[in-house]
């Protein structure tokens, strides 16, 4: 349900992520024939894309702790999950493009299994293979230009490679088939270099681990054995491949050098250890055990040390792949009648209690030295505007006044605060100076004016306002409200959205070009960012939640926001680029409100 958010928290609630336009599989018609097996150099060795620093340490898992298997990203550490689907298809085995912008994966629909991938810019969903066989084990060439696939296409296990052109209409551009045996060959894993191809094969009466060029000529076996041996995978430096076998009578993960000599148990442990990815750095690698009971993720060095990866619940590991791949938030936590402020690192990390009162502190923006935050609070029996240090030290009531003062932003220079307050009998925005003093009604409207926020440079306002609403009473509490912008004054009033939805909660970017506001005007609470003169409006946001009061990184690459899409409302931060939405708190209670310290 759409809620209003207008005055304090207990009349407040209400505003949406990033989500997955899953893409149906339908008939094959547009899947091209086979080709025969070309010429070496029909395919260029593809060379190594540089990884993009933004996403290093991301890891992207199975998890089937919801009933079926989804696809979740976390941080290295296992902090932050979040699910990147939510379906009923089965995920697995998943590969992230070198270049992060794409992840690929298997899922089964309609009966058969097919290749998918993901933009992470976009969060849409392309089937690519749409055939009726069995696609499976997507591994990306180095450069992001192919895919290579095990697929029965043509009655056993083969290994292809698929050229991707990336049309509307059919995303590949042409499929070549590398081996041609009538035993399963499977688990593709191409070399950093682009040169070889790495694959699991039964050929020789059990599975065996092979390599080939990317031709599919000079094949070569490299372990030899009545074992059970699979899921290759390159090290990130070529030197080394890790692979599971079983010639230990339980699965564990072995490491062979690139010719297949000194094949090493990595893992020797008695539980079922599999899926191995190799971390970004070489120092070891990520897979999947039920050495504690449940199926997780783990970590293992060269050496064999290995640990659980930490905050990640049981079942919740499967199919891991690394990613090719600011300072604290003040919010608010608790409950209707006791609402406390927090401070939490962007990672999750070092939560930290900083109010503790028997009634409600909300709202909390930082000062712009970082030094002091300014907050709304109930303590003195009506809402007022406070001010304390930021290790919750020093604290100074800055308006008393028995109306509702709500709301607090700081001007750019750190002299000023502007908020909204109720004490001329309608919401109206006024500014003060950080003592209290020079009290200036900028709005003086008979409509409800709130949630103002200062322009970077400090010359203008932005703010919500009902003013365009012929009679509120009428429509309370989903009026149709408007984004406003004013000269720091008070003059020059615009009316910046112009729309039949609830547009609310506005905040300028930190360089004043872009303004993040949240609104209805899509039929549910979602984030939206327009530029300064209300144009080019983008919604960030998009699940059947409430997605509502952004605030922006200092770096103005992301935006934190609240969310109830898991239940309750918690904290979670989009960033602009990749469009990954990060979860960073996780507890019974509600988090509201965050303000990004400088």
């Amino acid at each position: 349900m759409a809620m209003s958010l207008k005055g304090p928290p207990v009349q407040l609630i209400s505003l949406i992520c990033m989500a997955l336009l899953m893409q149906g599989c339908g008939a094959a018609t547009t899947t091209p024939t086979s080709t025969p097996t070309p010429a070496p150099t029909s395919i260029p060795t593809p060379t190594e894309t540089p990884r993009p620093a933004a996403i290093i340490d991301r890891i992207l898992f199975v998890s089937n702790t919801g009933g079926d298997a989804e696809i979740l990203i976390s941080d290295s550490d296992g902090t932050n999950p979040e699910r990147l689907t939510d379906d009923s298809l089965d995920q697995m085995y998943l590969a992230w493009s070198p270049d992060g912008t794409r992840i690929a994966y298997m899922a089964q629909k309609n009966g058969n299994m097919d290749i998918y991938v993901m933009d992470v810019d976009t969060g849409i969903v392309t089937c690519l293979t749409s055939h009726p066989s069995w696609d499976a084990h997507p591994a990306w060439s180095p450069d992001g230009t192919h895919l290579a696939i095990a697929s029965n296409r043509e009655g056993d296990l083969e290994i292809y490679i698929l050229e991707l052109s990336w049309q509307t209409d059919n995303p590949i551009a042409s499929i070549t088939r590398l081996t041609n045996d009538t035993a399963y060959d499977w688990f593709p894993s191409w070399s950093p270099d682009g040169s070889s191809i790495a694959f699991a094969s039964d050929r020789d009466g059990d599975n065996e681990i092979y390599v080939m060029d990317i031709d599919g000529s000079n094949l070569a076996q490299l372990t030899a054995n009545d074992a059970y041996d699979v899921d290759p995978a390159w090290s990130p430096d070529g030197q080394q491949i890790a692979f599971v076998t079983d010639r230990d009578d339980d699965q564990e993960i072995y490491v062979m050098n690139a010719d297949g000599t000194g094949q090493v148990n990595l893992s020797n442990d008695p539980a079922e250890d599999y899926e191995p990815a190799w971390l970004p750095d070489n120092t070891g690698l990520t897979f999947v055990s039920n050495r504690d009971g449940a199926m997780n993720l783990y970590t293992i060095g060269r050496d064999g040390t290995s640990m659980p990866i930490p905050s990640l619940d049981d079942n919740s590991g499967g199919y891991p792949t690394w990613s090719p791949a600011e300072d604290r938030i003040a919010f608010t936590r608790g409950e209707p009648t006791n609402y406390d402020i927090y401070a939490i690192e962007p990672d999750g990390t070092n939560l930290e209690q900083l109010t503790h009162t028997a009634t409600s502190e909300w709202a909390p923006e930082w000062s712009p030295d970082g030094t002091r935050i300014a907050f709304s609070s109930i303590y003195a029996g009506n809402w007022d505007i406070y001010v304390m240090d930021a290790d919750a030290t020093n604290l100074m009531q800055l308006t008393d006044d028995p109306a509702k003062d709500w709301d607090p932003d700081w001007s750019p220079d750190g002299e000023t605060i502007v908020f909204a307050s109720d004490r001329s009998g309608n919401w109206d925005i006024y500014i003060a100076a950080v003592d209290g003093s020079s009290m200036t009604n900028l709005t003086n409207h008979p409509a409800d004016d709130e949630y103002p926020s200062w322009s970077p440079d400090g010359s203008r306002i932005v703010f919500e306002t009902d003013r365009d609403v012929t009679n509120p009473d009428s429509c309370d509490p989903n009026c149709n409200t408007e984004i406003y912008v004013m000269n720091a004054d008070g003059s020059g009033v615009v009316n910046l959205t112009k729309h039949s939805g609830l547009d609310s909660v506005p905040v300028w970017s930190p360089d004043g070009a872009s303004i993040a506001f949240s609104s209805i005007r899509d039929y549910n609470h979602d984030v939206y960012v327009m530029d300064d003169a209300g144009k080019n409006v983008m919604r960030l946001t998009e699940h059947p939640a409430n997605d509502f009061f952004p605030v922006w990184s200092p770096d103005g690459t992301k935006v934190a926001f609240t969310s109830d899409r898991d239940g309750n409302y918690e904290l979670y931060v989009i960033d602009l680029d990749s469009a990954i939405i990060l979860r960073l708190t996780n507890n019974e209670a509600d988090d509201f409100t965050p303000g990004w310290a400088p």
